[in-house]
């Protein structure tokens, strides 16, 4: 079943199933919608007060129509007196996206920016009807601008202010909600954690102990921790929550990795993490061997660098593309202490068909440069970095190796 966000036309105040026009009403159709009960210091009076304007006359055309129409008070969080709306309840409206239908996703900033003259107006407007004047914006006497009245006067323009990030978007609407609404921050990078990845927040607990994994998320929040006693005694270390669109995982960072690698651990930070599943607290965690930034992760976790080369887009030309190509694989071969160096397969399309060629003899660091430099000489979405690292087995100690290869000589 498909669940949609707050929506000030079609929430009720609890979760409620709504039909789109035209929908067929039967069980295979409609979608649940989130209450705007579920906004955060929403109080009950004001959103009932929300909702019965709605059904008594009509949708809401737009922010300043709604601010006319629902009865305002101040600033604080949740329902003034009487069941009035907060500006506080309006900006966490928007901010969880329950506007974006009178208006756009694109807008909230600019709807942020005008509650302060949309909810004066609003209130102007109420003391004018109740004097009986209704001088404003030529309304009747009948206390509502509901949609029937819809056309009777100009809508006022949204005030003009930048758009959000899509970063701060989506920060706001979990500030308002407890989660992401309209997208996730990691749906952006949906291909490179599915290609670099083996290993999610909930597969790791089916994985056995002491196997190595590589899981993508984001840092949560980050724990330090000093150690008290052992002859780390006086050292920190990090217990950092990690969340990816399934659930969240503890990554452990001891002594050592936590002294290395504490300044990639930002909060929101996307990352990738490398290291072992330990079951022995209870739920599963992963003992981090190294933090990798998601921007790193081809030159660090790639097992190949796999290109295309078109004939007919080059005209057959081909010949002098390889040629320049050439050498800039030799530039990739250049050492960087970090990246990892691998195979290059290529893949010629010709009139007669595909064919691959695995240049076993060329391995390179699959750097965002070099990537960027054949792009320019291949073309748009000819070059592509592979990833694939199967989850690893446990590593036998060396002395364990010795052992095994004594016992052998022996025959025990």
């Amino acid at each position: 079943v498909e669940v949609k966000p707050p929506d000030i036309n079609l929430s009720d105040a609890d979760f409620t199933v709504v039909f789109e026009k035209g929908e067929a009403r039967d069980a295979l159709h409609g979608h649940v919608r989130f209450g705007l009960r579920a906004l955060k210091g929403a109080g009950s009076k004001a959103i009932e007060a929300i909702v019965s304007e709605r059904k008594k006359n009509g949708e809401f055309r737009s922010l300043h129509d709604f601010c006319e129409r629902v009865p305002t008070g101040g600033a604080s969080v949740g329902a003034g007196g009487g069941g009035s709306v907060n500006k506080a309840t309006i900006e966490a409206l928007v901010c969880c996206g329950a506007f974006d239908s009178v208006h756009s996703r694109d807008e909230r900033a600019a709807m942020v920016a005008s509650i302060e003259g949309a909810v004066a107006a609003g209130q102007s407007l109420a003391k004018d009807r109740a004097a009986g004047q209704c001088a404003l914006f030529g309304g009747g006497d009948d206390g509502g601008l509901g949609a029937a009245d819809e056309g009777a006067k100009a809508e006022p323009p949204l005030a003009r202010a930048s758009a959000w990030s899509e970063k701060e978007t989506l920060a706001k609407e979990k500030e308002t909600l407890g989660f992401y609404v309209s997208s996730h921050p990691l749906d952006r990078f949906a291909d490179e954690i599915e290609r670099f990845a083996n290993a999610d927040s909930e597969t790791i607990r089916e994985i056995a102990q002491d196997h190595r994994v590589i899981v993508g998320g984001m840092i949560k929040s980050v724990r330090p921790i000093t150690v008290r006693n052992g002859r780390s005694a006086g050292s920190r270390m990090a217990i950092v929550t990690i969340e990816d669109k399934l659930s969240t995982f503890e990554a452990v960072l001891f002594t050592d990795g936590y002294a290395k690698m504490a300044e990639l651990l930002v909060t929101d930070a996307i990352v990738f993490v490398r290291g072992k599943v330990d079951h022995s607290r209870g739920d599963a965690q992963v003992i981090v061997d190294v933090v990798i930034p998601i921007e790193r992760a081809p030159e660090r976790l790639a097992t190949a660098l796999e290109l295309t080369l078109d004939d007919s887009v080059h005209n057959g030309s081909s010949g002098a593309v390889m040629e320049q190509a050439a050498g800039v694989l030799r530039s990739g071969q250049a050492h960087d202490p970090e990246a990892v160096r691998v195979p290059v397969h290529l893949r010629v399309r010709t009139g007669s068909g595909v064919y691959v060629v695995d240049l076993k003899s060329v391995r390179v660091a699959p750097t965002r440069a070099l990537v960027g430099q054949l792009t320019d000489v291949f073309g748009a979405g000819t070059v592509r970095v592979a990833g694939g690292i199967p989850v690893g087995a446990p590593e036998v100690p060396e002395y364990a190796r010795y052992r095994k290869r004594d016992e052998e000589v022996v025959g025990v």
